[in-house]
């Protein structure tokens, strides 16, 4: 699902939840052919800087609606660790950048499929980093989907 990005951007950086509702609905929309596949939708979780900044875990939000929609459990199962802010890295540099950026929170069980839920679909970096973390944790198979594109 694609949006303006502009609509994203006032979701995620200027704080304005209302949004949650209508994005997550889009992309629980868009995940409707995986009904029944996931065990967890698992959101790709701020780093403690970017969640103090904005008040709130935007991403958290959509993957409840998602959750809530696809009739799933949404489940906390990643922290990030402090790392660079990706806008203003290129392709390597991000993937780099995402290289150990997550790990599992302690006695998180890993459930076998589960669906990953960001905001921003950029160069796959995030989700690649995310994924790598759930599928070494004991995931079999690890599903993504974004609100936009960039």
């Amino acid at each position: 699902i694609f949006i303006e990005q502009q609509h994203q951007k006032v979701h995620k950086d200027a704080g304005e939840q209302r949004y949650s509702a209508l994005l997550g609905g889009l992309l629980a929309r868009a995940c409707e052919e995986w009904r029944g596949w996931p065990e967890a939708v698992c959101a790709i979780p701020p780093t403690r800087g970017a969640a103090v900044r904005r008040g709130f875990d935007h991403t958290s939000a959509l993957a409840r609606i998602v959750g809530v929609r696809l009739g799933v459990p949404t489940s906390v199962l990643l922290e990030a660790r402090s790392r660079d802010d990706q806008r203003a890295l290129g392709r390597d540099a991000r993937f780099a950048n995402m290289a150990g950026a997550f790990a599992m929170l302690p006695d998180a069980i890993v459930p076998a499929r589960v669906l990953l839920v960001d905001d921003v679909f950029t160069t796959g970096a995030t989700f690649d980093g995310a994924a790598r973390a759930l599928l070494a944790a004991g995931a079999r198979e690890v599903r993504v989907a974004a609100v936009a594109r960039a």
